[in-house]
């Protein structure tokens, strides 16, 4: 059995999340949790068996010296320690899962691409391997009628990524009787002065910054995630919706066309360069054809809709991916 050594993230965003179940499912040999400034204490609980870090220090993958591989998830946070580690112990493979936007996957030897996003990008030996959506955790729940909406604004992203101002934007043009949940970790200051009136006077519009115990019970609310994003392949909330039975509202750009039905797929109006990490294609929708898409569903039957999410949660569960990404590491490994 290989040894896997484990990088993750002690908080309750993304990487957090990610990592905390990779951490349940993979078993690793040895796990490092980091613990940067923003992060949160208590979520080191979930790693008992870790050491933390603040931070990797130049030395600090040494401890994964007697590992077959080393995971992490879009970084491996300091250069000088990978390079340290392959010059002592050059048989390990350094497996990445990139994240083509904010990082260039500096020290892999091996990627584990999530997404078909820009697929092409990330140099052999690698695999195309969905993130893994715990099952257990979110529970299918088939919707039937189409009357709460709900969007997550999440944490203040470069050029409205998840297309919150254009959500509410496009509440002004909405003409049914549906209702819209609209979620944040940190509401942002800019955008309630903006939207201020917008949230006051519009009694179908709910705003929600609940601390929720847990990341999974947040969906039992809602029969519409709506999710106009202006780019990035990889995003936890549209796996955890469609296990949850939400059918997804999102923009229609490469990966999300791929799996998701034409009539949840919001056309776009126009794509643009957008400087990152690197420029990458962003593509801007009208709030006016959300409105119309939220309109077309509101009141519809979304059974059919909701049993097609469930069929491609089905797929991405890690009863269906954890013998993927094993065998991956065993093929890499062998080729040594």
């Amino acid at each position: 059995m290989l040894k896997i050594g484990l990088i993750v993230r002690a908080n309750n965003r993304g990487l957090g999340i990610q990592t905390w179940e990779f951490y349940r499912h993979i078993q690793p040999h040895k796990t490092i949790a980091v613990f940067l400034p923003n992060d949160d204490a208590e979520c080191l609980k979930r790693f008992p068996n870790a050491k933390y870090a603040n931070g990797i220090t130049s030395e600090g993958l040494d401890y994964f010296a007697d590992c077959d591989i080393v995971l992490s998830f879009e970084t491996f946070y300091n250069d000088h320690a990978v390079e340290r580690l392959k010059k002592a112990r050059p048989n390990i493979q350094f497996v990445l899962q990139p994240n083509y936007e904010q990082r260039d996957g500096f020290g892999a030897t091996a990627y584990a691409v999530p997404t078909v996003w820009n697929y092409p990008y990330w140099k052999e030996p690698k695999a195309y391997l969905p993130l893994p959506i715990d099952r257990e955790r979110l529970k299918f729940k088939l919707r039937t009628r189409a009357k709460t909406f709900v969007h997550n604004g999440g944490m203040q992203t470069a050029d409205d990524r998840n297309g919150t101002l254009k959500v509410l934007r496009a509440m002004e043009f909405v003409k049914s009787d549906i209702e819209l949940i609209v979620r944040f970790q940190q509401f942002p200051e800019k955008l309630y002065n903006e939207f201020s009136g917008l949230l006051k006077s519009d009694t179908r519009i709910q705003y929600d910054d609940t601390k929720y115990p847990d990341y999974w019970s947040i969906w039992e609310q809602g029969d519409v995630f709506v999710y106009p994003r202006a780019y990035a392949g990889l995003s936890l909330p549209v796996n955890e919706a469609m296990s949850c039975g939400l059918p997804v509202l999102m923009t229609d750009m490469n990966p999300q066309n791929e799996y998701l039905p034409k009539e949840l797929l919001i056309p776009v109006t126009r794509k643009y360069p957008l400087k990152m990490f690197r420029v990458i294609e962003a593509c801007e929708v009208d709030p006016r054809v959300i409105a119309e898409k939220i309109d077309a569903l509101a009141g519809m039957d979304i059974t059919k809709l909701s049993n097609q999410m469930n069929h491609v949660a089905s797929a991405w569960s890690w009863e269906t991916m954890l013998p993927k990404y094993n065998n991956f590491f065993n093929k890499i490994c062998l080729q040594q």
